[in-house]
């Protein structure tokens, strides 16, 4: 009975030392998705601000050079 006692405690303090590593790499994550997020909201409004002619229409733009 004591054996089955320190084996489950032995398991417990993985288990515990596992979920630490886990809940660290999730909150890794999150911090890299709510940089990622940031950036994406910074581009999404160079993009908006962007006049129309800021990009030349492709009537504007002269052959390739094979024609």
């Amino acid at each position: 009975m004591n054996q089955e006692i320190e084996d489950l405690q032995v398991r417990l303090t993985y288990q515990e030392e596992s979920l630490q590593q886990f809940s660290i790499t999730v909150i890794k994550q999150q911090n890299e998705i709510d940089i990622m997020k940031l950036e994406l909201e910074r581009l999404t409004q160079r993009v908006r601000e962007l006049t129309p002619s800021d990009i030349d229409s492709p009537d504007n733009e002269p052959p390739p050079p094979h024609y």
